[in-house]
């Protein structure tokens, strides 16, 4: 829900809704989604049909009291909320369903922490019975659609996946073996290049569970890119190793740019037109 919040308010500015029209619009669909959440809604989806914009329920049986702002239609499986937006300028349809059809950020935090946990139980599995599992294992780590990248507790690569290879540049064969921290060069926020600078420990698990950070890692060929990612630490034997997480946000952060972009020339566009 927090995601149709944002993109809601996204739509609503690339519309050039008046600011007195937007507050008082996102105040009514704030309202809206709280009392959603607490009718036990946690998905919705939104769209946009001429000037009617939407916001639909799935399994919902009863809508909440709106006050009038929002008019509650029924549908197969749900309710659809729905407003009226006036004097609208001529609305860049492509720029529109771009935000519509967008992942969210929390959606996409939601997804690596999904596949961490599938991955968390596959190792947990190979820890009790290692030679069984090895082939689940790889089955898994290769079929994961992000850079998985595991280490001992040296900090040295031992598995490296082909989404890695994509991501940083350099194959398996190069990667495995190698210090993890000097190969990807992993800067930002310094906490996660910190861990892999030392050896893992019970420390190190406490400060990387169930986090994500938004950082920079240096490709094979010399460029930067910039990473989402997240590790977990644990105990195997009597050492500790670590599995790395990560994806390459460049469209996402090329797509921000572009919508903070789109946001200033409209707010410079409405100041010139007062």
């Amino acid at each position: 829900l927090h995601g149709a919040r944002d993109k809601l308010r996204m739509v609503l500015q690339t519309l050039q809704v008046p600011a007195s029209e937007l507050d008082m619009l996102m105040t009514g669909l704030a309202s809206l989604l709280r009392k959603l959440m607490l009718q036990g809604v946690r998905q919705t989806d939104i769209g946009l049909a001429s000037s009617t914009l939407w916001l639909q329920a799935e399994s919902l049986d009863t809508p909440p009291h709106l006050g009038g702002l929002m008019h509650p239609v029924r549908v197969a499986g749900g309710w659809r909320f729905e407003t009226t937006l006036h004097g609208l300028a001529q609305p860049d349809w492509q720029a529109l369903q771009e935000i519509v059809v967008r992942r969210s950020r929390a959606q996409l935090i939601d997804d690596l922490t999904r596949h961490q946990g599938n991955l968390e139980r596959e190792i947990e599995r190979r820890t009790k019975a290692l030679s069984a599992s090895e082939l689940r294992s790889r089955t898994v780590i290769d079929g994961a659609p992000l850079a998985v990248v595991l280490i001992d507790q040296a900090g040295r690569v031992t598995e490296w996946n082909g989404v890695a290879e994509q991501t940083f540049g350099h194959s398996a064969e190069a990667a495995i073996g190698q210090p993890l921290q000097p190969l990807i060069a992993l800067d930002g926020d310094p906490v996660l290049p910190g861990i892999l600078s030392r050896s893992l420990d019970a420390e190190a698990r406490s400060h990387t569970a169930g986090r994500f950070w938004d950082l920079t890692a240096l490709r094979q060929d010399g460029s930067r890119i910039p990473v989402e990612a997240g590790m977990t630490v644990f105990p195997m034997g009597e050492s500790w190793h670590g599995t790395l997480f990560a994806r390459d946000s460049s469209e996402r952060k090329q797509a921000e740019a572009a919508l903070q972009t789109a946001k200033q020339t409209a707010e410079s566009a409405a100041r010139m037109k007062s």
